[in-house]
């Protein structure tokens, strides 16, 4: 008969209150398992320490071997180890060779040391191999080491094969050193999952994650909150990743106790001495870490103590026995009640972590530790900028604290992927399924949703803005150099100069190229800047445009997560091309005015509007007779609360600024016309109103003045001035809303894209004019929420197929979303299925819209990304046009002198 193997899957042990990371608990076996057999005599274990000599081109090796032996082990067997490149090329002419060490047989004393100690023998090799290719994320070189195991007859019985990169890491003079370089650490968090097949990945789904991470300047992993599959570690060696290897320790719920527990100390020893035994050979394994939210206890320092004598050559890493000191810290940058609760000062530092690694911290927090503390350890954020649902906020702001301020090192984004499960709906449709969809309690709803790619590793927008802060190249201009093309290039590679790299540019008027070529590169050493010349033909602008200088980095070759031609970095600029100022245009003719009871109809060549005196607004507009708006523009103050802002579902709901949102009524504002004063004014129909909208509290009020102006060219320009109670310091827009009759499908807008973009998250997004199908510019997060925003947005203009458009030009510097949802349905619907798409299109246009910040878990969206309370000023403008016959970049630039408001 067969031989069969059964195994028992235990899914609930007292284990499990050491595994107790966020994320699905699934059961069954999730990676692949084997067994081996080995002769009498076999290699038990072979460490492989390849590093740097102080020349940093020496190559280092440190081999220890192990060999068992079934029986008593027998003298005359040796070791050897070779090195050579991955082609076959030996680095020396012989390799390195050493007898197994055994104990005399019928001495007593070495037979009590042999009861006592390991039946495997230990060989320890070293040599030095010069001219060496170093090992980095940005060069990763590897070599072959091969070791082979001799019996008394010189017969090979056993021989392995380990990929190995010399490279080293330490921590001198306050820095993290690669190699004897200051490196930054653009960091991902990453879990083990897929949304089809849970927590089993195949080796092309991590060869594909780690790709994806290069191509958006990503170059270092976190293994949280466990070692990985052995097969991510030969793919973060190949394609050259930094690597966290994280301790398979997370007492999340009983941080405080189990770390004292001695029932515990052997499993937490246990667990980190595998990780290391496993991964010790892998050269993009630069930190070791001890396990995430597990307590400091003695079993830390246990393990480290373990680690530190067993691996010197990498420092170790543990956020746990920071944790207290890090909340005090922060608690005394805030200042204010709590500041005074927390103590004097003291060092946010631990003898068992090499580094400082807080969670989630405040810019502030950083800045204020490097003027306080850096000196001796770096920080490094384990967790910060929590990437669930729209958000990302500040990243940029992050960094540039850490680029400016020493000691601080970079972080890991929180986290990789979303931790959907693909599930069919009651329709068939699939969806991203989270905590609760399958009847399991209890969950944490959508906290399970945070990362930067969705399920099936689809980019959110804000991989993008990561991608902008980890670009190699950055480009510095003066104004004086700016306008002649005179530039410098500054290369941010730590190892790399810049002839893997070509340049292309564009010189764009508002949005149109009019120039574009080649630019050759410098070939500058990593670190080193140096002129940049751009041959560009200036041209002279009309009234009211801009001119914006583009360059594009792209691959020279082909790397091993990217073709050739993969654009890697991009810097824009603006010209200092001198426009004439735009003097505003004579308005023509004159408005013809009928009035039926409350509503004013007013006609202007082939555009017709109407307005409503009772509501104080634009009612209607028309363009030769056919109508153009669904729902007139109103003030707008709300939006659908972003994961951010506060989330809508699950046992953190309380928490956030959404709460105070809706006890504030924002999502239910009703508007009151006091009064309304509609009067022709030098050929223009002026009406001006005065609003007041109630939420849930009538003692604070909202009041709007709003002055519509309809000239006699066709277009509308409202004036608004908005007066907010000082208690709504907190709002989610502010802004109008407005919806098209069915059939506007086309935008095009001159502002920052073409993706998704806020104030706080726009720097991946450059000016220029783009293109979309309305139902494109949908961002569909799992957890339907705010989005589609675009930031300094010129004008944009909605076209049908009947051969109209609607020009908006929103206030200065503001920013507009179009949609088929509007943000009521985006705040009911728990998941993608429960929306209903409208016909009509339902556009936005802000004076300004909250930042997105990273709230959910970790500081919330800055102060000077916000709406506060008091009184704002802006103005924006729509104009009917007819397509061919008109043009909405020239319509866009037409400035107007309006008639002078009256005193209200």
């Amino acid at each position: 008969g067969e031989n069969v193997l059964a195994a028992a899957v235990v899914r609930w042990s007292d284990a499990s209150w050491i595994e107790d990371q966020d994320q699905w608990w699934l059961p069954g076996l999730h990676r692949g398992g084997y067994l081996y057999a080995t002769d009498a005599a076999y290699l038990a274990d072979v460490q492989l320490t390849a590093g740097l000599a102080d020349d940093l081109g020496t190559g280092t090796l440190a081999a220890r071997v192990e060999v068992g032996f079934a029986g008593a082990p027998q003298p005359g067997w040796r070791v050897s180890v070779s090195v050579e490149t991955l082609a076959g090329r030996a680095l020396a002419r012989a390799p390195l060779e050493g007898d197994v060490a055994v104990y005399e047989r019928g001495n007593p004393v070495q037979e009590i040391l042999s009861a006592i100690h390991t039946r495997a023998g230990a060989v320890e090799l070293c040599s030095r191999y010069p001219r060496v290719d170093a090992w980095s994320s940005e060069r990763p070189a590897l070599y072959r080491a091969l070791v082979e195991l001799r019996d008394p007859a010189g017969r090979v019985v056993e021989a392995t094969a380990q990929r190995i990169g010399f490279r080293r890491v330490e921590i001198r003079g306050g820095a993290l050193l690669v190699n004897g370089r200051r490196v930054f650490i653009r960091g991902m968090n990453r879990h083990e999952h897929d949304g089809r097949t849970g927590k089993a990945l195949s080796l092309e789904s991590m060869r594909r994650d780690a790709a994806l991470m290069k191509r958006h300047g990503v170059n270092a992993v976190r293994t949280s909150h466990y070692p990985n599959d052995p097969r991510f570690y030969d793919v973060c060696d190949e394609l050259g990743l930094y690597v966290c290897d994280e301790a398979d320790v997370e007492s999340h719920a009983r941080q405080k106790s189990l770390c004292h527990d001695p029932r515990y100390a052997a499993a937490i020893l246990d667990r980190g001495m595998r990780m290391v035994r496993r991964d010790k050979n892998h050269a993009c394994v630069i930190l070791w870490s001890l396990g995430n939210e597990a307590g400091y206890g003695a079993a830390q320092d246990a393990l480290a103590a373990w680690i530190r004598r067993v691996d010197p050559s990498r420092p170790l890493h543990y956020e746990g026995a920071l944790m207290e000191r890090w909340h005090a810290h922060e608690a005394r940058t805030a200042g204010g009640a709590l500041a005074s609760l927390v103590g004097p000062a003291e060092p946010v530092d631990a003898p068992v972590t090499d580094v400082i690694c807080p969670m989630y911290p405040t810019i502030d927090a950083l800045v204020a530790w490097s003027k306080r503390e850096a000196g001796e350890k770096p920080l490094v954020m384990c967790e910060y900028s929590h990437a669930m649902g729209n958000s990302n906020g500040s990243l940029a702001d992050y960094w540039d604290a850490i680029e400016r301020h020493p000691g601080l090192q970079g972080g890991f984004v929180w986290e990789w992927c979303d931790h959907g499960l693909e599930k069919a709906g009651p329709d068939g449709r699939s969806y991203w399924a989270y905590g609760g969809h399958f009847g399991d309690e209890p969950n944490d709803a959508n906290f399970c949703l945070d990362g930067i790619v969705s399920a099936d590793r689809t980019p959110h927008p804000a991989l993008l803005e990561h991608k902008k802060i980890g670009e190699p190249v950055r480009v510095h201009a003066r104004r004086a150099g700016l306008a002649r093309g005179r530039l410098e290039l500054e290369n941010r590679q730590d190892f790399r100069d810049t002839s893997g790299l070509r340049a292309r540019f564009e010189v764009a008027v508002d949005g149109r190229v009019v120039q574009r070529g080649r630019v050759p590169l410098p070939r500058l050493a990593p670190g080193a800047r140096g002129a940049l010349r751009v041959p560009l033909r200036e041209r002279p602008l009309a009234p009211g445009q801009e001119a914006h200088l583009t360059l594009r980095f792209e691959l020279a070759r082909a790397e091993r997560w990217a073709p050739a031609g993969s654009e890697v970095a991009f810097a824009q600029l603006e010209l200092p091309w001198r426009a004439p100022r735009a003097r505003p245009a004579r308005t023509r003719g004159r408005v013809r005015v009928a009035r039926e009871g409350v509503r004013v109809r007013l006609g202007a060549g082939r555009v017709e509007a109407e307005l409503d005196e009772s509501a104080g607004s634009l009612a209607q507009l028309r363009l030769d007779g056919a109508l153009l708006l669904d729902a007139a523009p109103r003030l707008d103050l709300f939006r659908a609360a972003t994961d951010n802002d506060g989330l809508k579902q699950g046992v953190y709901r309380a928490l956030g600024v959404r709460r105070r949102w809706i006890e504030w009524g924002l999502d239910r504002l009703a508007p009151t016309c006091e009064a309304c004063d509609a009067t022709e004014q030098g050929g223009a129909a002026v009406a001006d109103a005065r609003i007041r909208w109630v939420g849930a509290d009538p003692e604070r009020p909202i009041l709007e003045r709003a002055r519509t102006c309809v000239l006699p060219s066709g277009d509308v320009i409202v004036e608004e001035e908005v007066d907010v109670p000082a208690a709504f310091d907190d709002l989610p827009r502010l802004g109008v809303s407005f919806a098209l009759v069915p059939g506007f499908e086309r935008v095009r807008w001159l502002g920052r894209g073409p993706h998704e973009c806020y104030r706080d998250r726009r720097a991946s997004a450059p000016v220029g004019l783009y293109e979309a199908r309305v139902d494109d510019l949908v961002e569909p997060y799992a957890v339907p929420q705010e989005h589609g925003n675009r930031c300094e947005v010129r004008w944009l203009a909605l076209e049908d197929h009947a051969g109209r458009g609607l020009l908006v030009v929103p206030p200065a510097g503001g920013e507009f979303s179009a949609s088929h949802y509007t943000a009521h349905d985006l705040y009911a619907a728990r998941t993608p299925l429960e929306l209903v798409r409208r016909p009509e299109t339902i556009v936005h246009v802000d004076h300004w819209n909250r930042g997105v910040g990273t709230g959910a878990c970790g500081p919330d969206t800055l102060p000077r990304y916000r709406i506060g309370g008091g009184r704002h000023r802006f103005v924006w403008r729509l104009r009917p046009y007819a397509i061919g016959r008109e043009r909405p970049e020239v319509l866009a630039r037409q400035a107007f002198a309006l008639p002078p408001a009256r005193p209200r």
